[in-house]
């Protein structure tokens, strides 16, 4: 690995990140970017700078490596003789994110199991089931919070019941006492990606995006099964806030018409929650189909939505930004306290039909609804996953953002590292020797032990 630049001394630990590294079975080529299989990569900061990659060897992986072919239906490739998990699920290929939880490293993905990871090498070592609390049909999130506090991780899953559909709240104590499993009813079978979390609460935004399990089952891919309705039909989005550590419904309120796939941040006063997140005008899981990828992705506002409990109120302040804007990143060490800032990536050309690429940092300061750009990347250039912030313990309001970047034109594959509050080009690039690596989702980054 060749270093550019100058990487800060605080800047130790490991850089890690899941996401789908493999389109192609057999003969079958996958056509959405949710239909990757899971691949873990870790760039570990040292004296010597080492890179991993290794891909995540779940059920569906090691049955099709067997097979030498596909078994399993996609999230958007259906091709014929393809199979659900006991007829009404499909396989997680485990290609969402990663995090440790005690001293267990974890990959999750979409609606199912996660699995636990050698911590050392990334080895698979097999499904994690909370103990025997969740099974290879529980549907489970991608987007767990993990307290590094108290240790917990929450996290949810959604029944897609036509009759009876609800979401199911866990929480899971680093210890394994007091496990809570809580059932909220939902108003549809709605699909919810991920959620925020303050120390006493946890926030859903549930829009209406309907999916149908008869579709699924008549042969459908889920992304055939999702529904946005029309203005007319569709039903208002609304904000569910659900007491963290009992798993009770607190508060329901409507909040608009608008989608959200990603949540930065939630804090809370005891009365007051206050959520942090991006909007769109609509889902965009149909942009990530792989022949137009993020072609005509919409604009994205991040917004500040402030809940007074005891009136029922909530208040919202929007940023304008002609972005579109995801993966926003906080600093985990204040997670469920009051923060400031969110760094993400932006599509600097939306509203042209030539989008493709995360080509910009920005970072968004929610106490002056503002979006600032820290720095776009020049023709061609892209970032490949989610940014990560790395505080710097002897300043405060102050540290590096650490991504991949990518410049094909010049052969470049590898990792920056920028200022996380001054606009500028990188301090520092770790450049790979061994060519194009794929695209990620999420990143987590964890500090190397004293």
């Amino acid at each position: 690995m060749r270093v550019e630049g100058e990487v800060p001394p605080f800047v130790r630990g490991s850089y890690l990140l899941n996401g789908p590294g493999r389109f192609q079975v057999g003969k079958v080529n996958y056509r959405h970017w949710l239909d990757g299989d899971g691949c873990i990569s870790r760039l570990r900061l040292a004296d010597e700078n080492v890179f991993t990659r290794r891909f995540l060897r779940s059920s569906k992986w090691t049955q099709e490596e067997t097979a030498g072919r596909p078994l399993f239906r996609g999230f958007g490739t259906t091709f014929d003789g393809d199979q659900l998990v006991r007829g009404i699920a499909t396989a997680s290929p485990v290609n969402v994110s990663v995090y440790r939880f005690g001293d267990r490293l974890l990959a999750f993905g979409e609606q199912g199991l996660p699995w636990e990871l050698d911590v050392n090498t990334l080895e698979t070592l097999g499904p994690w089931t909370f103990g025997g609390r969740l099974t290879e049909v529980t549907p489970f999130t991608g987007h767990p919070k993990v307290d590094p506090v108290s240790g917990d991780l929450m996290g949810f899953g959604v029944s897609f019941s036509a009759s009876h559909p609800s979401l199911t709240y866990y929480r899971f104590p680093a210890d394994d006492s007091a496990v809570v499993r809580s059932r909220i009813p939902l108003a549809g079978p709605y699909s919810i990606h991920d959620f925020a979390v303050s120390h006493n609460f946890a926030a859903f935004h549930v829009s209406p995006y309907r999916f149908s399990m008869t579709t699924l089952r008549e042969g459908g891919s889920v992304l055939d099964a999702l529904d946005w309705p029309r203005d007319e039909s569709r039903a208002p989005t609304r904000l569910l806030i659900v007491d963290r550590h009992d798993g009770s419904l607190r508060a329901d309120l409507p909040i608009g018409d608008r989608y959200c796939l990603h949540l930065a941040n939630a804090f809370d006063d005891g009365s007051t929650v206050t959520v942090d997140l991006l909007e769109m005008d609509r889902p965009i899981y149909t942009d990530y189909r792989l022949a137009s990828l993020l072609a005509r992705v919409p604009t994205t506002q991040p917004v500040r939505l402030t809940v007074d409990l005891e009136r029922g109120q909530v208040e919202r302040r929007t940023t304008p930004c002609p972005f579109h804007l995801d993966f926003p990143a906080i600093d985990r060490a204040r997670f469920g306290e009051r923060t400031g800032s969110s760094w993400m990536l932006g599509i600097s050309t939306t509203g042209s039909e030539h989008n493709k690429t995360y080509d910009s940092l920005l970072r968004a300061d929610w106490e002056s609804n503002s979006c600032e750009v820290l720095w776009t990347a020049p023709a061609g250039g892209f970032f490949g996953g989610e940014p990560a912030f790395v505080p710097d313990p002897d300043r405060p309001r102050a540290g590096i953002i650490i991504c991949p970047y990518h410049q094909p034109s010049e052969a470049v594959w590898g990792f920056a590292l920028w200022d996380a509050y001054e606009p500028g080009p990188p301090l520092a690039r770790l450049l790979l020797e061994q060519g194009p690596i794929h695209l990620s989702f999420h990143s987590t980054f964890l500090p190397a032990a004293d």
